[in-house]
C-alpha cells in the first residue's frame, strides 16, 4: 500500500533529492549495574542493520511550492531486501534488545540549506507464517 509525505511550508523550497529509507536494526543494550567489567564492554554495540533501502521519490533538481507539497511513495519489500534468511523479524522493544523498523524522509538541500528530515517507526507483526512479499503500511509523515 502506498502513502505520502507532506510538507507545509510559507514559501518555496528548491531541492536536490528526495530521499525515502527504510531500515531495520537489531539494539543491544546492557544497563549499568547488571553485569560486571565484561558485560560494560558489550553496552556499546553499534545497532545491526539487517535491511536497509533507499528509494528516490522525486525527480532530481526541484522546487517544491509554497503550501503543503505531498509526495506519494511505496516500498514492496522483497526477500532479496531483507537479509540472508529473506525474513523480516517481528519488532520488539524489550529491557536488553530491541528491533526496530524505521522510515525516514530526506530533502536534500544545496550547500547553504539544511537538509529536512522526519522519521516514522513502523511495526512488523507475525502471524506464524513467512511472507516472501510484505507491504509497508504507513501513517503520513510531516515536515515541520
Amino acid at each position: 500500500m502506498g502513502r505520502s509525505w507532506s510538507l507545509l511550508s510559507s514559501s518555496s523550497i528548491s531541492y536536490q533529492k528526495v530521499l525515502v529509507t527504510v531500515t531495520g536494526t537489531v539494539n543491544l543494550q546492557v544497563r549499568g549495574g547488571m553485569g560486571g567489567v565484561i558485560e560494560s564492554l558489550y553496552s556499546v554495540v553499534k545497532p545491526i542493520c539487517f535491511l536497509k533501502k533507499i528509494m528516490e521519490v522525486s525527480p532530481p533538481g526541484g522546487r517544491l511550492g509554497p503550501g503543503r507539497s505531498e509526495v506519494p511513495f511505496s516500498f514492496i519489500l522483497s526477500s532479496e531486501d531483507i537479509n540472508s534468511r529473506g525474513i523480516l523479524y517481528e519488532s520488539f522493544h524489550g529491557g536488553n534488545i530491541s528491533i526496530q523498523y524505521l522510515v525516514t524522509a530526506d530533502i536534500i538541500r544545496g550547500y547553504l540549506h539544511k537538509s529536512l528530515t522526519a522519521t516514522v517507526e513502523f511495526i512488523v507483526e507475525s502471524n506464524k507464517r513467512i511472507s516472501q512479499v510484505v507491504p509497508l503500511n504507513l501513517n503520513q509523515s510531516t515536515f515541520t
